[in-house]
């Protein structure tokens, strides 16, 4: 008899799904690339950006190494670099001068979890006029949080680039974005951008 992967209870579609749903039950740590691509960059400016570019590296530096800032360290709108260009809706997740935004959508799935010391910060962007509003609601991403545990007996995979460093960091990557897949405080806390391992790699 014929029968589908939907409907072979039995067979390995069905072993599929069952060790994916021990993997569920289990905690896990999810790691996103998004941060790498260079399409995650837009082109808006604040008036912080404008005045004081060093001010912005630093706040950007510190906010990616898992800092706790405040508001003070971000701005509270943006307008459009481009004179000629009509801004639309932004994406979930992105970059603009020098401040990782998140949409309201990503927001909601973020105050889900816990994000220890970190925050959320309401900015409004504009087109170039500085008059027109973006479609969309956006916040300010403060990481604020570290998380400074690695299993390296149980991570075969992981490396040290820095020999003398006690840094961690998984095959191929030098930063991460990390978010425990439970929606309850993790052993130690979470962490944003950090050079290091915080998970086990086998």
């Amino acid at each position: 008899m014929f029968c589908t992967p939907a409907c072979d209870q039995t067979g390995a579609a069905a072993q599929t799904r069952g060790r994916t749903m021990v993997r569920m039950k289990r905690p896990m740590i999810w790691i996103s690339f998004a941060m790498y691509s260079t399409a995650s960059l837009k082109g808006f400016r604040s008036d912080q950006w404008l005045n004081d570019i060093k001010f912005v590296a630093d706040a950007n530096k510190r906010n990616e190494q898992g800092e706790h800032l405040t508001s003070d360290f971000f701005p509270t709108e943006e307008f459009a670099k481009y004179k000629d260009k009509k801004e639309k809706r932004q994406p979930d997740l992105f970059k603009a001068a020098g401040a990782w935004t998140v949409s309201a959508a990503y927001a909601v799935v973020l105050r889900q979890f816990d994000l220890s010391a970190g925050n959320l910060y309401p900015i409004k962007l504009f087109q170039h006029d500085r008059k027109t509003p973006v479609d969309g609601e956006y916040f300010c991403l403060n990481f604020g949080a570290r998380k400074t545990a690695v299993l390296t007996d149980q991570s075969p995979r992981i490396g040290k680039p820095y020999p003398n460093h006690d840094i961690w960091q998984p095959p191929g990557v030098c930063r991460t974005t990390i978010l425990p897949s439970e929606r309850r405080r993790w052993k130690g806390r979470i962490s944003g951008l950090i050079p290091r391992c915080v998970a086990r790699f086998s």
